[in-house]
């Protein structure tokens, strides 16, 4: 499997091993990067907590290429969102854009998910009881920009786990009319799931500008 697969699998499908089948943490609390493995991490395997250091490491210093701790931190509070688990349901999601991809040092996979020409997001749900696969992410997860709403032009599975599932979402760069979908004028940006375990809308939000 390809390096970049496995960063955005430990961001989307190993969280729930750190957490078991409580509420997931943001997705930068399990990310790792793989570039400083030839064959990537071993699936199955325990991540261990986030102690400042990183596997690799020595001492307090951090592997060419890789965020320190305080910058994963800051990363998560930039990039990453969470709800607060209405339903029974918790999502996370990663707003995966160039500049994250920049400052973490995986900028080789950016061409892979398409970041220069898509808003893409990885998403990640977690819940005790239920089958979340039912959940149709296409018709009722909507990018909120203004008034505007934009419908996603993909959803791809990274894990189908009913409890747990993940994938990357990703949404247009160019809307119907030709016009920028998110410009120098936009102060805002939502991900809304609509109609997700009984709750009308759940609204991430994001302001701008990020970096």
């Amino acid at each position: 499997m390809k390096k970049g697969v496995w960063l955005i699998l430990l961001i989307l499908v190993l969280a729930v091993i750190v957490t078991g089948c409580g509420r997931a943490d943001a997705p930068q609390d399990v990310v790792q990067n793989a570039e400083n493995s030839e064959s990537g991490p071993t699936p199955g395997g325990e991540p261990a907590r986030d102690s400042g250091t990183k596997p690799g490491t020595v001492g307090d210093e951090d592997p060419p290429g890789q965020a320190s701790g305080a910058e994963e931190r800051n990363l998560e509070e930039i990039y990453a969102r969470v709800d607060q688990g209405q339903g029974g349901v918790w999502v996370n999601v990663l707003w995966v854009t160039p500049g994250y991809l920049e400052a973490s040092g995986n900028t080789n996979i950016g061409p892979q998910y398409g970041v220069e020409d898509n808003h893409v997001f990885a998403v990640f749900m977690t819940t005790h009881s239920g089958d979340l696969l039912t959940y149709d992410m296409m018709a009722n997860v909507r990018l909120r920009v203004g008034t505007r709403e934009y419908a996603p032009t993909s959803w791809e599975y990274t894990s189908r786990d009913s409890h747990h599932p993940a994938g990357i979402l990703k949404f247009p760069k160019v809307g119907p009319n030709e016009e920028q979908v998110i410009d120098e004028r936009t102060t805002t940006v939502e991900l809304v799931f609509k109609n997700l375990a009984g709750v009308a809308e759940r609204v991430l939000r994001w302001d701008l500008p990020l970096e």
